[in-house]
């Protein structure tokens, strides 16, 4: 479930890191559940209605705090415009840390879909292993496949160089 998703990053990365949210449903349970943070320290796109801003915003973050953790939690869908910036944050050796909940569709739209259609259509985005599309942007790529494995891999991507991708 996100909620336990959203838990196990703010476990390993605590209240001192800056969090980035994106998506939907995705920054919906991260304002839930991660855990508070410093001022200006937890960046989200609810406010702005925007999407598609958290890897860039997070590349931002580290260049504004370079000393600090940086973590982008975003949706799948919402990662899908601008992942490619994953490959500057690996030619600038910037190291953020970027959580993608791979649901493998637009779980927002979806109930609206069904509420005024009765049906979804266009929503399905299918898999996508984000682990590897982020390794040949030059990034590390941690995939998860049962909840058990998540604290560790987060651990791993934490003790990466550059920049990782779980």
């Amino acid at each position: 479930h996100p909620a336990q998703v959203m838990q196990a990053v703010g476990r390993s990365f605590g209240s001192d890191a800056v969090y980035v949210t994106d998506g939907g449903m995705t920054s919906l349970w991260a304002h839930w559940f991660l855990p508070s943070t410093r001022p200006r320290s937890y960046h989200s796109i609810l406010e702005l209605g925007m999407l598609g801003t958290g890897i860039p915003s997070a590349i931002g973050s580290k260049l504004a705090e370079p000393s600090r953790e940086i973590v982008c939690v975003t949706g799948d869908g919402a990662a899908g415009f601008n992942f490619m910036e994953m490959q500057s944050a690996a030619r600038e050796r910037l190291k953020i840390t970027t959580v993608v909940l791979a649901e493998g569709s637009w779980t927002m739209e979806e109930p609206s879909e069904l509420m005024v259609y009765g049906r979804t259509f266009g929503t399905e985005m299918g898999e996508v292993r984000w682990d590897r599309v982020a390794e040949g942007l030059g990034c590390r790529g941690f995939y998860v496949g049962k909840l058990e494995e998540l604290e560790p891999l987060l651990e791993n991507a934490r003790k990466t160089e550059g920049p990782a991708v779980v």
